[in-house]
């Protein structure tokens, strides 16, 4: 990846305007990233996961009888249909 971000035209600027940071500024630069980061793979993760669940033959079943219960007006607690995934 390092080197896909040193042919960026722009990498040179960027490493310039980083260093001209403080050391905390630069810290809490790194944290910014590593939240995005994070959060990227998470959603990311949630996306397989409900692709997963989307093509589950069991999880549309649960989730037909549970949106024709609510249509009925029936409601699940919902730790009853969490036991049940």
């Amino acid at each position: 990846m390092l080197t896909a971000a040193t042919r960026s035209p722009h990498y040179a600027d960027i490493l310039a305007r980083v260093r001209r940071l403080s050391v905390e500024e630069q810290l809490a630069l790194v944290a910014d990233i590593a939240t995005v980061l994070q959060a990227a793979v998470h959603t990311e993760d949630e996306l397989r996961e409900a692709a997963y669940l989307a093509e589950s033959p069991a999880f549309r079943r649960i989730a037909e009888r549970s949106l024709q219960e609510i249509e009925a007006g029936r409601v699940r607690p919902v730790e009853e249909l969490l036991g049940e995934l």
